[in-house]
């Protein structure tokens, strides 16, 4: 998935690209820069890019007991329920 196809899926920011890919957000704003600053972005962040689109296509079909394993849900309080 290319990060353009990305960014007009899911109407995120690039500072949201760029905490998804695990890189700069000047790294993802040059991916969005015209002629002079242009940089296409490397192959690990385009995969990382593809990860996510798939969790959050799928999400709601992995089961409920790996979602809360992945993902714990924190109290309001800010700490992780005890199992």
């Amino acid at each position: 998935m290319s990060h353009l196809d990305f960014y007009a899926k899911w109407d995120v920011t690039h500072a949201q690209m760029a905490q998804i890919c695990g890189c700069s957000q000047p790294t993802v704003d040059r991916w969005f820069a015209g002629s002079g600053n242009y940089r296409p972005p490397e192959p690990l962040y385009l995969r990382r890019l593809a990860e996510m689109d798939l969790l959050w296509e799928k999400y709601y079909k992995i089961p409920l007991a790996l979602r809360r394993h992945l993902c714990p849900m924190l109290r309001t309080n800010g700490k992780k329920p005890s199992p």
